[in-house]
């Protein structure tokens, strides 16, 4: 797991007890490795080191994704840009992927990870934190997203 999935794992823990049940997820904008924002939206955030290629790729992105949770706690992504989206999970056996309406969370299979998992001499929580991070781009990169 890096430092930046380490911190922002560690900044959910910290405030754990003040989060509202209605809150699922955590959405962290970056570009080019800049964490710009912590919400839905991008072209309402302003990044005063933003370059002309990254301002260009924005222009594309179009209507992006929406991100739901189904009634059984799955994490659904669907694509409604004509650009594509590539998504990495590492819940997911699969590498990157354009997501047109894929799952991004299954919620069966984190559980049965949960139960396998305290079956262990050692649990280990990270483990388990770690399946719950997925990674969106609207730009293929040579690096691991998650990386």
């Amino acid at each position: 797991m890096s430092f930046c999935q380490q911190e922002h794992i560690q900044e959910v823990l910290d405030k754990w007890t003040q989060i509202d049940d209605e809150i699922w997820a955590k959405v962290i904008v970056f570009e080019k490795n800049r964490r710009v924002a912590k919400a839905i939206g991008l072209c309402g955030f302003d990044n005063p080191h933003r370059d002309q290629k990254t301002d260009e790729l924005k222009k594309h992105i179009g209507q992006g994704v929406k991100i739901k949770m189904d009634d059984a706690g799955n994490i659904l992504i669907r694509r409604y840009s004509k650009s594509s989206v590539f998504v990495k999970s590492t819940a997911a056996t699969s590498s990157e992927e354009t997501a047109i309406g894929q799952d991004l969370f299954d919620m069966k299979k984190f559980q049965s990870n949960v139960n396998r998992e305290l079956r262990r001499a050692y649990p280990d929580r990270k483990r388990l934190e770690t399946q719950c991070l997925s990674a969106v781009a609207f730009v293929k990169s040579d690096a691991d997203l998650l990386e």
